[in-house]
């Protein structure tokens, strides 16, 4: 099966690659047959935009509304999409509107504007998404000495709205509204101090011509 691939996510010592089906462009995470445990990569050398042939199959191992794994035999490299943004455009489902509509409306906010879900409140049928932003997103960066730096996109002026990044990128200052950016939703999890395990909205990529940054 060829595949293009939409994102590239940091998890600490392991990357997690998202995917689009070429034909279908229905959104896959490809998952290495050794490393299934880890759902994520220690090395994947193919860049965001390469078109590659996967042999594989869909994982029968799944927790909602983490249903996209995909796990890899093996894999090759074949060319690049030539306009990535024209790509997903034409063959992707893109949500159009506010955070409310991300995640068949079962997405909840903190006070401070991130978004997560719940069991107890309703699962998503789906883990990942494009989005075409509603408003601006602005860069918010916490730096710590012995730490990577943090980032974070936020709404000004248009609601509050808060979403860490994660992807391999390096982060560009603001992304304007109009913007194709594909968020997903992270793997359970349940902090120290909450009461409730939770998959927490993140943002992995976005998708600009070349002199919109």
């Amino acid at each position: 099966m060829k595949v293009v691939i939409v994102a590239k996510t940091n998890m600490k010592h392991n990357i997690c690659v998202g995917a689009a089906e070429g034909g279908s462009g229905k959104l896959i995470r490809l998952i290495p047959e050794d490393g299934q445990r880890f759902h994520s990569w220690q090395e994947f050398d193919a860049e965001v935009g390469a078109i590659v042939q996967i042999v594989g199959n869909q994982s029968v191992v799944t927790e909602p509304p983490h249903v996209e794994d995909y796990v890899v035999k093996k894999w090759r490299q074949l060319d690049d999409v030539e306009d990535l943004v024209a790509w997903v455009e034409q063959k992707c489902d893109i949500c159009e509107g506010g955070p409310g509509e991300l995640f068949d409306g079962y997405l909840q906010s903190t006070a401070a504007g991130s978004r997560y879900i719940t069991r107890e409140a309703g699962i998503p049928t789906h883990s990942v998404e494009f989005w075409r932003l509603p408003y601006d997103l602005v860069l918010h960066t916490w730096r710590n000495d012995d730490k990577p730096d943090s980032h974070t996109y936020q709404s000004v002026g248009s609601g509050v709205f808060k979403v860490k990044y994660v992807g391999t990128e390096e982060p560009v200052k603001k992304l304007a509204a109009g913007t194709i950016v594909r968020v997903s939703l992270a793997r359970w999890h349940q902090f120290p101090n909450d009461d409730v395990e939770k998959c927490w909205l993140q943002l992995s990529g976005w998708y600009l011509d070349q002199f919109d940054f």
